[in-house]
């Protein structure tokens, strides 16, 4: 609906409309929807009208300076100054619903009735719909004049659910201005009571409630009371209790599960003075996620209820918990509870605690004669691969622990991931074997290059780094760790030159010069082996520092010598 402009707001000189004409070129005014009129002009007066057309105007020149078309809103910054008041000018220079969306969203929530009532012209060109989403807005700020004077509009519908169009959190809630279907879709329904529940605005509520055209029960999961019990507003939730059509089980006792997931214990113990509410509904939704989500509080509160099971499902709530430190205080709390069985699920719950580097918990399990790790047989090793030292000693300690067990993987797993600390604890226990699995363990350290491991596993004499044709050197030459190449060549059983030199030509083929120069430091070391293999596949791999590395050892030369031309080396350079 389309609203004629008033000449007495044309002429006036003083009008925000002509201070921003005479300031700026009539080109860019003419730049200028009536949409973004309707934006500049609901800001409030905290700050000058000019100040505030000054502010769109540079917005709008960097958009024309990048080309770009030109925005027709800037919701964000209208909330941030929509404080007080709006312009009565809006309402006589255009009103389609949608372009002034933001108009009639900021007199919901910062207007004054009267000013509400004038700049609107006593809503008689205001939709049906925007009143009632106007109704929501100032229902869920907790604007009572507003709601007041809303509610006396008999085109009104205070039960009517209103599409929540705002997005942002409590203090920065702003209209979406997409029509996109599928982003309306993240939205939901809300109607006044629901939203002034979710508030937690309970002189709104009370005039809500007083309205016979209001039904506190409609809204199913988006009800007054779910709303209510969602935010923890334990005096809305009582009110609403004293009304006789409420149902505090509605949705399968989606009040209590909510208040339970979010730690508002008292508006569960609100709930559980209903007998009509039942706690373990939804699979024990309520314990579980009280304690998955740490809420003490609410499980002490739950458990004294005997419908309640903690052991729901193989125990599965025990088994979650372990890994987070800070829920220690549910995990005792459930080991107190005879139902609950913390070796459940295959010891679900000290696998967790050990995967998360939760000492305390493990602890706390452990002290529990129903667990017994010796069940959990890379218990350890999941320890281990972590660097987790103290757990890793603190599993040593107990006799039912192996630390070779799964063919010391422990100390494999350690090794790899280059936790020295942990390695080093691991020595210390006789059973650990650091050889297991044709030493196994300094190779993973020498692919990864943990040269502290490998200098600490060298000292144990059971190592030997040249096990498996010395596939040691070979993967820390191919890999490119120098210093772990040094380091092995210090010790005499590693043989370089194994398999026809293997490690000078893997070093050659990714192109590891500093490798290569380390490899041709040592006698034994033939980079001319297998026909000039190394050489070839540092040419064909362009790898040209490594080609001239190569091409200055005698080695290489001479066999090149020998070949008689067979390789014409430059022309494959400047290929």
């Amino acid at each position: 609906m389309m609203c004629e402009a008033s000449p007495a707001a044309d002429d006036n000189s003083e009008t925000p409309q002509h201070q921003f004409k005479t300031q700026y070129n009539e080109p860019l005014h003419r730049l200028l929807t009536d949409e973004m009129w309707v934006h500049i002009l609901t800001l409030c007066t905290n700050i000058h009208v000019r100040q505030v057309c000054r502010r769109f105007c540079k917005l709008y020149d960097i958009a024309l300076a990048d080309k770009r078309e030109i925005a027709t809103s800037d919701a964000k910054y209208v909330t941030q100054y929509a404080r007080g008041q709006t312009v009565a000018l809006v309402f006589q220079r255009l009103y389609d619903g949608s372009a002034c969306q933001t108009l009639l969203w900021a007199c919901a929530r910062y207007g004054t009735a009267d000013m509400v009532f004038v700049h609107t012209d006593g809503f008689q060109n205001v939709h049906t719909e925007d009143l009632n989403r106007m109704l929501c807005e100032s229902a869920y700020q907790g604007n009572i004049a507003v709601v007041q004077l809303l509610l006396n509009e008999s085109r009104t519908d205070p039960s009517a659910k209103a599409f929540d169009t705002m997005v942002g959190d409590d203090n920065e809630r702003f209209p979406v201005q997409s029509t996109d279907t599928e982003e309306l879709k993240c939205q939901y329904y809300l109607n006044a009571l629901s939203a002034a529940c979710e508030g937690g605005h309970m002189v709104v509520v009370d005039l809500l409630l007083a309205d016979s055209r209001v039904d506190p029960t409609i809204g199913d999961e988006c009800c007054a009371l779910v709303s209510a019990s969602v935010k923890g507003h334990a005096d809305v939730v009582a009110r609403l209790l004293e009304q006789v059509t409420v149902d505090p089980s509605v949705c399968e006792n989606a009040p209590i599960a909510w208040a339970s997931e979010n730690g508002h214990t008292d508006v569960v113990q609100l709930l559980l003075r209903d007998s009509r509410v039942n706690p373990a509904q939804r699979d024990n939704h309520a314990i579980t996620w009280a304690c998955l989500n740490g809420h003490v509080d609410v499980a002490e509160v739950l458990l004294r209820d005997i419908r309640v099971d903690p052991s729901w499902d193989g125990n599965a709530i025990i088994g979650a918990l372990g890994g987070a430190e800070e829920d220690l205080e549910v995990i005792q709390l459930l080991l107190q509870d005879t139902c609950v069985d913390p070796s459940a699920n295959e010891n679900a719950a000290l696998i967790n605690a050990c995967e998360g580097g939760c000492i305390k918990i493990m602890e706390a399990l452990l002290a529990d004669e129903r667990v017994d790790p010796s069940e959990v047989p890379n218990i350890l090793a999941s320890a281990s691969r972590h660097g987790y030292t103290d757990l890793v000693e603190k599993l040593l300690l107990d006799e039912r622990v192996d630390p070779s067990g799964a063919d010391n993987l422990a100390i494999k797993m350690a090794s790899q991931n280059g936790h020295l600390e942990v390695v080093d604890r691991l020595l210390n226990y006789a059973r650990v074997d650091p050889c297991a699995e044709n030493n196994k363990a300094v190779r993973l350290a020498c692919k990864e290059g943990r040269l502290a491991v490998v200098d600490r596993l060298l000292k144990d004499t059971r190592v030997d780094p040249s096990s498996k044709r010395n596939y040691a050197i070979q993967y820390a030459s191919e890999m490119g760790h120098v210093s772990v190449v040094d380091r092995l060549l210090q010790d005499c059983r590693v043989d370089p030159s194994d398999k026809a030199n293997c490690a000078v030509r893997m070093a050659c083929w990714h192109g590891h010069v500093h490798v290569v120069q380390r490899l041709l430091q040592d006698e034994r070391v033939d980079p001319s082996a297998e026909a000039n293999s190394a050489l070839r596949i540092a040419t064909d791999e362009g790898h040209v520092d490594v080609v001239e590395m190569l091409m200055r050892d005698k080695k290489v030369v001479d066999a090149l010598a020998s070949e008689m031309g067979a390789i014409d080396i430059t022309g494959d350079l400047d290929h």
